[in-house]
């Protein structure tokens, strides 16, 4: 018996007449519909969304994605409220290199000190503003980054990046 049949009261079968196979079949649709609804949270669910929907799901988040892997575009869209919550700091920038597919990386902080220049320790003193706008002898820090891509791993993975790109979806700015 099915979910619907099962609720039909027994005395509407006792007549010749063709509602029970026409309920079987409003059965096995609602199965059916079942299935997809069930589906639904598939879809923002990282680990099960199908490849060719995690596009979506990452403009649902406003995570970019960079490359053509969906195994690296899973990663980027898991690690994306992390990057969000940690930005700005050296862990939110590793995360970004783990979700690229990097090997090994090395991130050096620089400072701005009173003149300007860049230094790698926190320079003592209030932050200014200087005559062209730039912020001097803040706490606020920079990144150089220097990452390793091995070359079986990216012709594994068919790396076809758009230098550009990248860099403007990690927001690259070149000191």
């Amino acid at each position: 018996m099915g979910k619907i049949l099962d609720i039909i009261p027994y005395f509407y079968f006792q007549k010749d007449n063709n509602l029970a196979p026409f309920i079987e079949v409003l059965d096995s649709e609602y199965d059916e519909l079942e299935k997809k609804i069930s589906g639904i949270t598939d879809l923002i669910n990282v680990d099960k969304c199908p490849d060719d929907k995690l596009v979506y799901l990452a403009a649902l988040t406003g995570c970019p994605l960079i490359g053509n892997d969906t195994l690296f575009w899973r990663r980027q869209i898991k690690n994306w409220p992390h990057i969000l919550k940690l930005k700005g700091t050296q862990k939110s920038l590793e995360l970004v290199l783990d979700s690229v597919g990097a090997d090994s990386w090395d991130i050096k902080t620089f400072f701005r000190d009173a003149g300007g220049g860049y230094v790698t320790h926190k320079p003592d003193g209030k932050p200014f503003l200087d005559n062209s706008g730039l912020w001097c002898n803040i706490r606020t820090h920079y990144f150089g980054v220097q990452l390793t891509l091995s070359k079986n791993f990216v012709e594994k993975h068919d790396f076809n990046w758009d230098v550009q790109e990248v860099k403007e979806k990690v927001n690259y700015r070149h000191l």
